[in-house]
C-alpha cells in the first residue's frame, strides 16, 4: 500500500502569522470569529503521531451581528494587504507574505439569522462577499481557544471550532459541493476526526449527543449517514484514497474499516438502527 503525498499546505508560520494579523484586524468587530475547515484538525490534533493533511487556505466564520461597526471590513482588509482579486471566488481574499510560498487564501463565512436555510449562498457582509448558511453559526458552540504567536507579534487567543462541530460542518461542505467541485480531502478530514477523537466513538457520541436537540446537527448527521451509506459509497472511497491501496482486497478492507467506524458512531447516536 502506497500512501499518497499530503496536500500541498500552508506552513505553520504562514497561517500563524495570518491568524495573528486577522485577530488584530477584526478587533473593531469584537474579534468574534471562529476558524473552521481543514486548519482545525491540523491544529487540534497537532500532537498526533499520524498527522492529517494540511490545508491550503484559512476559513473564518464571522457573526453578522458583530460585523457592522463603522469602517467596512472590506476597507480594513484592503488596508492590511488582503486583496479580493479572484473574480471566480469573490468570498476569497489573498494575503501575500514576504518570503512566503505565494498567496494565502482566506475564505469568509457567516451565518444567516433571518432565514432558516440549509443551503449555502453568497451574501454581502460589511462590504465583502461571504458564504452564508445557518449551519455556520454552529462554529460558535463551545469553540476551542488556542494561543497563536509568531516572532515580533503579541500572542493572541484564537477560537477554533471543536472537533464534534467540525465533523458536522465538514459534512455540510461535502453536500454543498457539486460533483465537479468534489474534494476527497473533505471525506478524509471527516474520517480522520472520527478515527482520532480522544476516547473513540464512545466519547465522540457523547460530544455530538449533547448537540442533538439542534436540528442542524441532526441534519448534518443525516448527511453523513447518506453519504457514507456503504463500503462502496463515493465518500468512503474518497476517505481511503490517500492510502492508495495497491490491490482490491486491501482496498475493500480499508473501505470496510471506514464504513464500520462511521456506522458505529451513527448507531450510538440513534441515527441508524
Amino acid at each position: 500500500m502506497v500512501t499518497q503525498p499530503k496536500t500541498p499546505a500552508l506552513e505553520d508560520e504562514e497561517w500563524n502569522l495570518v491568524l495573528c494579523e486577522l485577530a488584530q484586524i477584526l478587533t473593531p468587530f469584537g474579534n468574534d470569529f471562529v476558524v473552521v475547515g481543514g486548519l482545525v484538525p491540523w491544529v487540534l490534533f497537532a500532537d498526533n503521531a499520524e498527522k492529517p493533511d494540511g490545508t491550503k487556505d484559512v476559513d473564518l466564520v464571522i457573526r453578522p451581528s458583530r460585523a457592522h461597526s463603522g469602517q467596512e471590513l472590506k476597507q480594513i482588509l484592503n488596508d492590511h494587504g488582503y486583496k479580493d482579486d479572484d473574480p471566480a471566488n469573490p468570498c476569497r481574499y489573498f494575503r501575500t507574505l514576504q518570503g512566503g510560498s505565494g498567496k494565502i487564501a482566506v475564505d469568509f463565512l457567516t451565518s444567516i439569522f433571518e432565514e432558516e436555510r440549509e443551503t449555502v449562498k453568497e451574501v454581502m457582509m460589511s462590504g465583502i462577499h461571504s458564504y452564508a448558511s445557518t449551519f455556520f453559526e454552529l462554529a460558535f458552540k463551545d469553540p476551542v481557544i488556542r494561543t497563536i504567536k509568531t516572532p515580533g507579534t503579541i500572542p493572541v487567543g484564537v477560537k477554533f471550532s471543536n472537533i464534534a462541530i467540525s465533523i458536522i460542518l465538514k459534512a455540510v461542505a461535502m453536500q454543498t459541493r457539486s460533483e465537479d467541485q468534489n474534494k476527497p480531502k473533505d471525506a478524509q478530514d471527516l474520517y480522520y476526526c472520527i478515527k482520532h477523537y480522544p476516547g473513540g466513538c464512545d466519547n465522540l457520541s457523547r460530544a455530538l449527543g449533547k448537540y442533538l436537540p439542534d436540528q442542524r446537527v441532526r441534519t448534518g448527521l443525516d448527511i453523513i449517514s447518506a453519504m457514507f451509506s456503504s463500503p462502496d459509497s463515493a465518500a468512503v472511497k474518497d476517505a481511503v484514497r490517500r492510502e492508495n491501496p495497491s490491490d482490491p482486497e486491501t482496498a475493500q478492507i480499508l473501505r470496510r474499516t471506514v464504513f464500520e467506524l462511521i456506522d458505529d458512531l451513527l448507531k450510538r447516536l440513534k441515527i441508524r438502527s
